[in-house]
């Protein structure tokens, strides 16, 4: 007995998962798929089992058939081996599928079913006649041969398949398969709350193969009426016809979907809600309808202003008709606020019991029938909620409904937004075409605008922007937003999500930030790199003794902070910073050090998952989840102090844990940062060791992840527009970790509207920091101004041009434009204007994020060396990079010295014909180092960006000869100058046409271009009995300055009404005696062409008149551009610089350019000092050196 007893269960259970197979594998070919996401597959796990519930009644309720009832017994009973059978493909990558079906191993199956029988004897609802398969006793008492055996399954799973097929309920559980697919459930499911509450209120049955499931009645009423929704809404058509069209608002402020009505009843519900939705258009005709079919029916009527649907059926029957109709009423309110839109909330409040006497007579014998209604709880809209994110599409409605808790369409990418369709879109804002304008789609109205903003595989993002009033809105404002390239042809057949945003979130170290990044490619550091020859190792593990401590073991000092190293390490670690500097985007992020570290931590992980040990490595993305609250400071300190991450193992057969990899990461990040504490303070103690701000150097972050050993040190060049947060990096002792494709690890609080800050921009050498991880940050009020003041340390002040977080103007609708919210951090003292005067409150615990780099609106220079100047930084370059030099700035970067190594290559040279002139020049380098020969010293330095060589003529020698030959020792010195500069003073010829003064600057470069810049006005040959002057015109100036000054300084609309100002000022406050004399020294005589008298030494004995001038508004020197005449001989005599004037229509003659422009190509820039007249002195000679050395600064 017990063995046939044994034998019949085995017979029981391979028939059974025989079919189970079978019968899975016919719902996947059927459904069409062949792999699903994880998310879906977690869904589909928790939820496959009641729908095999519900399709197992549903098929024995349509049909009275005992195979039908069979069905129903199979399929009930067995619902979670179904369910496990059906799933455990799917959880395969889809093209890792098997092309043929592979058939099952019975032993394996006959063990699953012995594991599931304690579930399936645990189900109470199974009637006890039920124990024996789905086929007749005769089957089950077969002989036991084995092709037989097989045979008869197979005609058992025909006869299900076949009796599916015919189904009406199969095609129903297809359906509600697809759905949860395709639909994603609410975070608050309230759809799934009206489910379970009718399956906690109805009795329980037994179910049984040899009777017919129980049917249940229930009737919802609801307090309104759906005509007065109609009448209120003015639809153009009657109720009946509007109703299948108007459009339905489902999901959340921030995920939701617009929609006709009809469709989402067929969307979610599918034929049923067809029938619903046909039930209540005949409800809108005649005030009262019922449908019925076979098994079950519903009806809806209208009584005394109350809407009452009632349901009978199945338990999924009246469950599903609850569900629709609850949702029906929702979604046909107003809102209570004439123009803001309503949420609302629909739950269900019962039951009663409904008396057999009340009950329908349409069926008498069902279990039971209930009673409830529909509560609708609106949620009114919230001001502030108008400009966050993901929500511009609120604004295409007036006063409309949001039904919550209900499912819309999933989607693949986490965007906000209101999914809508193309054609509902344009309706909306009453539009009629799809245009492309300038590249990029667009649908417009008349004030009413949307373009797209971000693209994914599936679906392209869209934002709107309207004009408040009404008035007419231009396709331009939607170029004036972040567009990216979008695929048209995408974009026209995928789907629709309007509103696009990014969350405030620091995803450094987050579990959901790119981890797959690229290695930097710098190249290592070189020779003029302090951190040359720098490499970290990782260091060896010391393994001994396991030693027992006690209190006498342990100092005072350890106990600290507590006795746990691994938590005074991280402590530590959070006081420092770290900056991850993408090298493809350009862009750099400021982090605190526990943050970079378990950024790192990650990357590792990431890259150990897939390397070729990757089946040795126990963890993977998910083995370290995100912390309660993530993307916050905190989030990695909770990450990496959890006692459960702490003791994850790494590898199969190795005790190393976590906390390890931490520790062993920990010691090459603590390298690191002594590495650049060494850095700053060789920079500001050793004399020659400055370290030009252009350099940045760091280590391969990827290099890092990977467990290279050792790592060596990188670097990469930052230009002049972007390393105005070099200095204060550089304070902070920030270790600099290089790579591509960091990503977005800092993003923006809550954008209004997707305008160029909706992410930061790439490209333009931004540092983003969070406000609380800037060091030293305090506040104070000025006492003078009286105005809050921001500094950062004492080094540092904080400068605020443009908006720090209040939203972008583009978000207004009147307004088209962008603000600025780059910052500007100067050296403290460096200027009083556009301080930071917004009260940060306590900055440890500000949530903002700020970025520093330049703002045009705020310009300012930073070069190599030097403090910052007031400019633009697109009209200056770099020098080619050299050996660091010494400073006498006294500014960072960052002390004077003067031990410097050798120079590089020049790129310019510069003449001057005396002291006075170079001191001028001298005073202005951003470093000066003095080279060559006693016989020909020379000043190396850097001017306005490059790098320059200086000499001056021997003392007492001038004129044309002394410089020529100075030209030609300088050609020979360094024959790759580009060109070369005559700096200094010169006599002025002013005339009507030329207002040319004292102080002046006149530069070699006329304007018009059949004149020279420079003309030798004393050449000539030697006959026998005379001298004959000889017009003659010297090598033109370099054609690239001459473009630079037509097309920059000239032309530009922008350019600075003092531009020399800041330059005369820093040559000042080095040499007080360049100081301006002032306009009353600055006086034009009449030329008396018979005095005889030298004016300049004797005024007293002078008859000249002055000319009779009109004052100048200002006192700074005017720049002039024209001819430049050079001759040997000093000119003190108006007569013959009138001659010049009007022979050559010079406006400026000097000595020396002659000599130069015959060895080389040399533009003259002189400073007016006098007028070349009798009353010629050395009043201005000092300050005429000035203006000349600061035009030539502000030219490179």
């Amino acid at each position: 007995d017990a063995t046939t007893e044994f034998s019949d269960a085995e017979s029981l259970a391979s028939r059974e998962d025989f079919l189970t197979f079978k019968l899975a594998a016919k719902l996947r070919d059927d459904l069409g798929i062949d792999c699903i996401d994880e998310d879906v597959w977690s869904n589909l796990e928790n939820i496959l089992p009641d729908l095999f519930k519900d399709f197992a009644v549903d098929i024995a309720q349509e049909s009275n058939s005992q195979l039908a009832r069979n069905t129903m017994y199979y399929a009930y009973k067995n619902k979670q081996s179904i369910t496990t059978s059906f799933l455990e493909p799917l959880r395969q990558d889809g093209d890792n599928q098997a092309d043929v079906e592979v058939e099952p191993d019975f032993e394996l199956l006959q063990a699953r079913r012995e594991r599931a029988s304690l579930w399936a004897l645990g189900t109470a609802d199974i009637h006890e006649d039920s124990v024996l398969p789905n086929a007749s006793d005769e089957r089950a008492s077969d002989t036991g041969d084995d092709e037989s055996d097989f045979d008869s399954m197979e005609q058992e799973y025909k006869d299900y398949a076949e009796t599916l097929d015919r189904a009406a309920a199969y095609q129903w559980l297809l359906g509600a398969v697809r759905r949860q697919i395709a639909l994603a459930d609410a975070s608050q499911n309230l759809r799934g709350m009206v489910r379970r509450q009718l399956t906690h209120d109805l009795p329980r049955s037994k179910v049984s193969r040899h009777r017919q499931p129980p049917v249940y009645e229930v009737a919802i009423t609801a307090e309104w009426d759906p005509r007065r929704f109609f009448q209120q809404q003015k639809f153009d058509e009657s109720p009946d016809r509007a109703v299948q069209k108007l459009i339905v608002l489902v999901g959340s402020d921030t995920h939701a979907q617009a929609v006709t009505c009809e469709e989402y009843m067929i969307q979610t519900w599918s034929w049923m809600g067809r029938s619903t939705m046909d039930c209540f258009l005949e409800l809108l005709r005649n005030g009262n309808y019922a449908l019925r079919n076979s098994s079950s029916w519903i009806s809806m009527a209208l009584r005394d202003g109350t809407l009452i649907g009632t349901g009978c059926g199945t338990r999924a029957f009246v469950q599903s008709f609850s569900e629709q109709f609850v949702w029906l009423v929702a979604a046909l309110q107003t809102s209570p606020d004439a123009d803001k839109i309503c949420f609302f909330a629909p739950s269900l409040s019962g039951p009663t019991i409904i008396p057999s006497a009340a009950r329908s007579e349409q069926q008498a014998d069902v279990a039971a029938a209930l009673s409830y209604k529909v509560l609708i709880q609106p949620e009114p809209y919230s001001q502030e909620l108008e400009l966050e994110t993901g929500r511009c599409w609120q604004s295409l409605f007036q006063n409309a409904s949001v039904v919550k808790g209900y499912p819309i369409p999933r989607r693949s990418t986490p965007d906000y937004g209101l999914e809508i369709s193309l054609s509902l879109m344009a309706t909306l804002v009453e539009a009629q075409f799809l245009n492309v304008f300038r590249g990029t789609p667009m649908i417009k109205g008349f004030s009413t605008l949307l373009f797209p903003t971000k693209q994914t595989l599936d679906a392209t993002i869209w934002h709107l922007t309207y004009n408040q009033d009404g008035s007419h809105i231009s396709f331009v404002d939607g170029l004036s937003c972040y567009t990216p390239a979008i695929d048209i042809e995408a974009a026209r057949q995928g789907r629709h999500i309007l509103g696009w945003c990014k969350d405030a979130k620091l995803y450094a170290g987050a579990a959901d930030a790119p981890y797959l990044i690229s290695k930097s490619l710098l190249p290592e550091a070189h020779d003029g790199c302090i951190l040359h020859g720098a490499a970290i190792q990782q260091g060896q593990l010391l393994k001994g003794v396991n030693y027992q401590l006690g209190t006498k073991d342990i100092p005072t000092r350890l106990g600290r902070l507590g006795s746990d190293s691994y938590l005074k390490s991280l402590q530590w670690l959070q006081t420092q910073r770290v900056v991850f500097w993408d090298e493809d985007e350009k862009r750099g992020w400021l982090i605190n050090g526990v943050s970079g570290l378990l950024h790192l931590l990650r990357a590792s992980i990431e890259y150990n998952c897939d390397s070729d040990f990757s089946d040795e490595f126990l963890l993977n993305a998910d083995s370290l989840p995100d912390a309660k609250i993530p993307y916050t400071c905190k989030a990695a300190v909770e990450v990496l102090t959890k006692e459960v991450n702490k003791e994850l193992k790494m590898f199969r057969n190795e005790s190393e844990q976590f906390k390890d990899v931490v520790a062993r990461f920990f010691n090459i990040l603590e390298q690191m940062i002594a590495h650049q504490s060494v850095i700053n303070k060789q920079c500001l103690t050793v004399p020659g060791s400055e370290l030009p701000r252009r350099q940045l150097e760091g280590w391969d972050f990827s290099e890092f992840a990977e467990g290279r050993d050792p790592i060596d040190a990188r670097f990469t060049e930052i230009p002049i527009i972007g390393r105005s947060w070099a200095d204060f990096v550089r304070s902070m002792g920030a270790v600099v970790l290089f790579s591509r494709g960091f990503g977005d690890l800092i993003q923006p609080s809550a954008s209004s509207s997707p305008c160029p800050w909706a992410q930061v921009p790439s490209g333009a050498y931004y540092l983003t920091c969070l406000v609380r991880d800037i060091q030293g940050l305090g506040q104070f009020r000025d006492q003078q101004s009286g105005k809050m003041a921001t500094r950062i340390g004492s080094r540092f002040a904080w400068h605020n041009p443009g908006k720090v977080f209040e939203p972008c103007r583009c978000g207004i609708a009147e307004e088209g434009e962008h603000d600025s919210f780059v910052q500007v951090v100067l050296p403290a003292g460096t200027s009083e204007q556009m301080h930071l005067s917004e009260n940060l409150g306590r900055p440890s615990k500000h949530g903002g994020a700020v970025i520093l780099g330049h703002n045009p609106v705020f310009s300012w220079v930073w070069q190599d060396f030097g403090p910052p100047t007031l400019g633009n930084p697109h009209l200056f370059r770099d020098p080619p990079r050299r050996a660091t030099p010494s400073s006498d700035s006294g500014y960072s970067s960052q002390a004077p010295g003067s031990n410097a190594c050798p120079p590089a290559e020049p790129e310019i040279g510069i003449i001057c014909a005396l002291s006075k002139e170079l001191k001028a020049v001298w005073a202005l380098l951003d470093c000066v180092e003095q080279q060559g020969t006693n016989d020909n010293p020379y000043v190396f330095g850097h001017l306005g960006g490059y790098s320059v060589i200086a000499a001056c003529l021997p003392k007492g020698e001038y004129g044309t000869a002394a410089a020529a030959a100075a030209a030609t020792h300088m050609a020979r010195s360094f024959p790759l100058l580009e060109f070369t500069l005559l700096i200094g003073i010169g006599g002025g010829i002013p005339s009507k046409a030329n207002d040319v003064r004292l102080g002046d600057v006149v530069v070699g470069l006329p304007s018009n271009p059949q004149e020279h810049g420079l003309v030798q006005y004393d050449a000539g040959k030697v006959h026998q009995d005379r001298y004959e002057l000889k017009r003659s015109s010297l090598q033109p100036p370099p054609r690239r300055v001459k473009n630079v000054v037509a097309t920059i300084m000239e032309a530009n609309p922008e350019q600075p009404e003092e531009p020399l100002h800041e330059f005369i000022q820093r040559i000042v406050q080095k040499c007080p005696e360049y100081e301006n004399p002032g306009p009353d020294q600055d006086v034009l005589f009449e030329p008396n062409y018979a005095s005889e008298v030298d004016c300049g030494s004797r005024p007293d004995l002078c008859t000249c008149k002055p000319q009779s001038r009109p004052e100048r508004a200002s006192t700074q020197p005017r720049i002039h551009y024209g001819t430049i005449a050079s001759g040997n001989s000093v000119v003190k005599d108006a007569a013959t610089r009138d001659e010049l004037g009007v022979e050559y229509n010079a406006i400026c003659v000097e000595m020396e350019a002659a000599g130069i422009a015959n060895e080389l190509q040399c533009l003259v820039i002189r400073g007016i000092c006098d007028y070349a007249d009798c009353h010629k002195n050395k009043i201005w000679q000092e300050y005429a050196a000035a203006t000349a050395a600061a035009y030539a600064k502000y030219l490179l």
